[in-house]
């Protein structure tokens, strides 16, 4: 059985880094990828879009 891990990077909802996600710091590539995060977790775009840079800042640069 295999599982698929991969989130959608979600540049529909804001283009914060086309090039790819990344995390340890407060960046471009991060705030994508709490963006992504969210969106899949939350499957709700207008809360992901509204909590995503706190997220950022608390858990992905952490």
């Amino acid at each position: 059985m295999t599982c698929d891990t991969s989130v959608p990077p979600r540049l529909d909802l804001a283009n914060k880094s086309p090039t790819g996600f990344s995390w340890g710091y407060l960046g471009s590539g991060p705030a994508q990828l709490a963006l992504a995060i969210l969106a899949d977790y939350l499957r709700d775009e207008n809360a992901a879009l509204a909590h995503y840079q706190a997220f950022k800042e608390k858990v992905i640069a952490a």
